[in-house]
């Protein structure tokens, strides 16, 4: 299981900038203030250097969330968990049924 992140962490947004890497930012030519950066970074934009770097696909970085649901709707999640790990189906773990439940509809939302 992978380690547990904040969510700056997952972001990989720096709680500070180092004075060496804000150097080397503005040798490289890049005169974006911190905050056109950081606007970038949370919008998940791009650079072509960025792009070069990643030649492999990340895996997805669970973050920690945490909201209420309806006690009824964690009765049926922890008997689909059970049966769905009865089975030796996957997937059984509460944070992934739901995971995949959200994207499944969201995806439906994003079609219609």
């Amino acid at each position: 299981m992978a380690a547990r992140r904040s969510m700056s962490q997952g972001l990989n947004l720096p709680d500070t900038i180092s004075p060496e890497a804000e150097r080397e930012f503005l040798k490289e030519g890049n005169i974006v203030s911190k905050q056109e950066r950081n606007i970038s970074i949370l919008q998940n934009i791009e650079t072509d250097s960025d792009k070069k770097e990643r030649s492999h696909k990340e895996e997805d970085i669970w973050l920690p969330v945490t909201f209420r649901l309806p006690r009824s709707l964690i009765a049926e999640l922890g008997m689909f968990s059970a049966l769905q790990r009865a089975k030796g189906k996957k997937p059984w773990k509460k944070q992934e049924i739901i995971a995949l439940f959200l994207h499944q509809g969201l995806q439906r939302l994003r079609e219609k």
